[in-house]
């Protein structure tokens, strides 16, 4: 017997060597619970990132240490170590784990142990206020363990019945029930047990009871087999007869895996696309290529690219097909995502640089990090760049080579704007040894799409298929009695119109005009459990494991498992092997079952959808972004819980540098409620860093409105400041920072006081006040020394040097100035180093110390660029060509200014001129 033993089910309870241990605190028995489940090693950061999310990570490493101390009563079954902490499962019991074990054995005597075992609800009573993270991990474990006992419970129910023990049979089914109430199946099982025993009016109450049940929390009626039943048992005609037979083993939705063959309409009628294709791909040995394919919806364009994909495959190249969805345009870099998720399992173990390469996405995907990485702050707007150079670095190890490798991204319109952005960088910087195919619909809104980077003889059009075409698909087809030529008139030559009408006449319902007819037709010809996942599918709208489909759809795992299978089979759902999922074959199915389900059962969908995704988020925020939360609640009319996970979303997005995405996010979150005097700020923010600098104003103007914190409004008006500034608008820049001082008193306030006057004495020396200028900036180093805050400290030395230079005095110029860089390498933003950097560059330009001059305005450019201001990096270029004019070295000077025009040209609201793009200094 070993000598600790953790129960969870039902309210946890901890013993060692059988005497029962307390804890004084509740963060003990998570921690315990949490390491004994789970059942590996975890780092320490990561437990208190867990334990305590809102301290900082000092106290929160610190408070773990006391929780570890407290745990320590069960003996050397806790293992810790400098960096992670576990549990040793040799000496420890644990009737959760226990439970898995012997439900995977799947015999009858394991499960009646496993039952045995199972008796409450997992950490029953038991919650941390403070840990909404391990509170998501404790409801998403208790779903999967409720999901296994209720499959345990209905193998066991059916032997029971199997073998004429009904009373046993009937405890098990109510038993059932109560762990899983919406499970009709187990409605209809207590149907028929009721029945069988002679208590008819028993049975009749219980269908009564499903259909208030079914028609309050799904808004759907009972299945066709249920209500049949129900007649029968009214009717007396139920036969004992009609008992299953035994089970040998428990399957579960999330644990099925399918493969079957979906018709698809080949590729008839393509051999000049595919040879076109083909010879791209040869090309591409020498030198990396970029391909567009277009073509109304229908058009094949799918089936196209996939028979690329495997041809090149089997030519010995490396392949990989990713998908745009719709329900993901708005989540930031969820196509790059996948893509990287992808490119990680087709990178060669022996690879060069393997582990750099994974190292280098994995801010932008932190999944990828194994148990001894740490995922690295994302900490400036050039990280976006760094991480797109990583993936390309990925992409060229995982597929470049000889033969080349094929990277398809399908259905790009609608591809996010981060992975757009994405595509377009990688796009223009290719390794030789790959081809690039893009599709797109015609049609499409292609504002976030690269489609720039095709010349016309870079994109192929699909046509439709011709008669002779059609021919051939109906001679293949077998169907008989089918006319090619009417098929071609009504299809009008569309290869998912002409497969579908041959689907309709295989199955006998003959062909409609209408390709929306025939998908309705398809719908319909599935059982209504089958068609309710669809629903749920299609509102999902995204690649959706089974567990996501059941939990959405409300069905239990064996309903779920047998729809999937149909749909699957009928064509009407394909699996996604890469992402373990069902997703829609084409977008008109998923439009069709739409316009199918009505608008309460959307919302109902919608909203259990949410609370599936907001507990997953808890676990893994970056497999599960908080946007899909959000735009499921929306949708579900929960507007107050959809502002909030909007917000959540914005911020996810701005950790990734992603702001269009964010600056939707926040609007939607404006739009659903939320605190006013929070998200204008916000917006305001996200617009300036996109450079949309009027609109920026506006929400910084509505922020400060709302705003009564006199600190909160403070800092708005800074940041109006700094906007006008950039403008060059100094007079308005200078009202807005007399005001943030005006409202920064007390001591407290030291450090944000000496930033407003760092660039408040920075305004006033760029409209010739200078000695007004000195002043503030000396008030500003005494406030900055006092507060000890290194970012004040960089820019008042900052300011003090533009200033030095300005009265002539160049020597203190260049101390202060190489103060300010001392400090400014102390931050994690390295936006202060370059402002000192190009800064230095000018005052030792000035003193004729010109090669001094050229590497600080280097080290600036390349500070700037790994900053991402792109607004400023242009101006680097510019005062770097002007430099390198100075010293002569035009050809170098063209190249630079050549630059800065391409970086400035680049960057939104280009009309506006902003006058920092002008500046030397700042």
């Amino acid at each position: 017997m070993k000598p600790v033993r953790l129960a969870v089910f039902g309210a946890p309870q901890v013993s060692r060597d059988g005497q029962d241990l307390r804890f004084d605190t509740r963060k003990a028995v998570a921690l315990l619970a949490y390491l004994a489940v789970t059942g590996r090693a975890h780092r320490r950061d990561a437990l208190a990132a867990l334990l305590w999310p809102t301290s900082d990570q000092a106290r929160a490493r610190s408070a773990l240490r006391r929780t570890l101390s407290v745990a320590g009563s069960v003996g050397p079954c806790l293992v810790t170590s400098r960096d992670v902490v576990e549990l040793d499962l040799d000496l420890l019991s644990c009737d959760a784990r226990e439970f898995d074990e012997l439900v995977a054995r799947g015999d009858a005597p394991s499960l009646q142990a496993a039952v045995g075992l199972a008796t409450g609800d997992f950490l029953a009573g038991f919650s941390l206020r403070d840990s909404p993270a391990f509170d998501d991990w404790q409801a998403s474990t208790a779903v999967r363990l409720g999901d296994r006992l209720v499959s345990a419970l209905s193998t066991l129910a059916d032997d029971a019945i199997a073998a004429g023990r009904l009373d046993e049979a009937t405890g098990l089914v109510r038993r059932w029930l109560a762990a899983d109430p919406l499970a009709e199946t187990a409605h209809a099982q207590l149907m028929r047990l009721l029945a069988w025993s002679g208590q008819r009016p028993a049975a009749l109450r219980q269908f009564r009871s499903l259909v208030r049940l079914l028609d309050r929390e799904l808004g759907v009626a009972p299945l066709p087999e249920t209500s049949g039943l129900y007649d029968a048992i009214r009717a007396n005609r139920l036969a004992v007869a009609d008992r299953p037979q035994p089970r040998s083993s428990v399957t579960s939705a999330a644990d099925t895996v399918r493969t079957s063959v979906v018709v698809t309409p080949g590729i008839v009628g393509r051999e000049t696309e595919q040879q076109l294709l083909m010879a791209r791909w040869g090309e591409s040995s020498s030198r990396g290529t970029v391909l567009g394919i277009v073509s109304e919806s229908g058009m094949g364009r799918t089936t196209l690219v996939q028979d690329l994909a495997d041809r090149v495959h089997a030519r010995g190249g490396r392949s990989l097909v990713v998908r745009a969805h719709e329900g993901e345009r708005q989540l930031a870099g969820a196509t790059a995502r996948e893509l990287v998720r992808s490119l990680a399992g087709q990178l060669p173990s022996e690879a060069s640089g393997r582990e750099d390469l994974l190292d280098g996405v994995m801010a932008l995907n932190p999944s990828l990090a194994d148990t001894s990485g740490d995922a690295g702050p994302v900490n400036s707007p050039g990280a976006q760049i760094r991480l797109f150079e990583a993936v390309r670095l990925l992409l060229a190890g995982a597929l470049a080579g000889d033969p080349a490798g094929a990277l398809v991204v399908d259905d790009a319109h609608w591809l996010d704007p981060t992975s757009a952005d994405l595509l377009a960088y990688v796009a223009r910087r290719l390794p030789p040894g790959l081809l690039i195919v893009v599709t797109w619909r015609r049609g499409a809104d292609l504002a976030d799409v690269p489609v720039r980077l095709f010349a016309d003889g870079d994109v192929v059009v699909l046509p439709a298929l011709s008669l002779d075409d059609v021919t051939e698909l109906v001679r293949a087809s077998d169907v008989p009695d089918v006319d090619p030529m009417a098929v071609h008139r009504r299809t009008g030559g569309s290869p998912r119109l002409v497969v579908e009408h041959l689907a309709a006449a295989r199955a006998g319902s003959g062909a409609s005009r209408h390709l929306r007819d025939l998908v309705q037709a398809r719908c319909e010809s599935v059982s209504a459990t089958s068609r309710q996942l669809l629903s749920a599918a299609a509102v999902v709208g995204v690649v959706a494991d089974p567990e996501l489909l059941r939990s959405t759809a409300g069905r239990d795992d064996v309903e779920t498992v047998e729809a999937l299978e149909a749909l699957v089979d009928s064509g009407l759902l394909v699996e996604d092997t890469q992402r373990r999922g069902y997703d829609f074959p084409y977008e008109l199915l998923r439009e069709v079952v739409i316009e199918r389900t009505s608008l309460a059962r959307q919302r109902l969908l919608h909203s259990r959808a949410a609370d599936v995704l907001s507990r997953r988020h808890g676990v893994d925020s970056s497999a599960w972004p908080a946007d899909g939360v959000a735009r499921h609640l929306s949708a579900a009319g929960r507007t107050s819980e959809a502002a909030e996970w909007f917000w959540t979303a914005a911020m996810e997005s701005r950790a990734l540098y992603a702001h269009r995405e964010e600056l939707e996010q926040l609007q939607a979150a404006r739009a659903a409620g939320l605190e006013p005097a929070l998200v204008h700020e916000a917006l305001g923010d996200a617009l300036t860093r996109l450079g949309r600098y009027r609109e920026a104003l506006e929400s910084f103007e509505q922020g400060a409105a709302a705003n009564e914190d006199p600190v909160r409004l403070a800092a708005v008006e800074h940041k109006l400041a700094n906007v006008h500034d950039r403008l060059g608008e100094w007079t308005i820049a200078q009202a807005h920072l007399e005001s943030a001082d005006d409202l920064l008193g007390g001591d407290s306030a030291a450090a944000p006081r000496a930033r407003v006057g760092a660039d408040l004495a920075l305004v006033l020396h760029r409209q010739g006040m200078s000695q007004a200028a000195e002043a503030r900036a000396r008030l500003a180093r005494a406030d900055a020394t006092e507060s000890g805050d290194v970012l004040a400290l960089a820019q008042v030395h900052d300011v003090l040097g533009v200033v030095a230079i300005g009265g002539g005095d160049l020597d203190a110029a260049v101390r202060h100035l190489e103060l300010s860089v001392g400090w400014a390498t102390q931050l994690d933003d390295v936006g202060p180093a370059v402002a000192a950097e190009n800064n230095l560059a000018r005052a030792l330009d000035l003193m004729g110390r010109s090669d001094e001059a050229l590497d600080a305005a280097r080290r600036a450019l390349a500070l700037g660029e790994r900053h991402g201001d792109q607004h400023r990096v242009g101006a680097l270029h510019a005062n770097l060509a002007d430099l390198l004019h100075r010293r002569g070295e035009e050809e170098e000077a063209q190249r630079e200014a050549r630059a800065a025009a391409a970086t400035l040209a680049a960057v939104d609201d280009a009309d506006l001129r902003p006058q920092v793009w002008t500046l030397v200094e700042w």
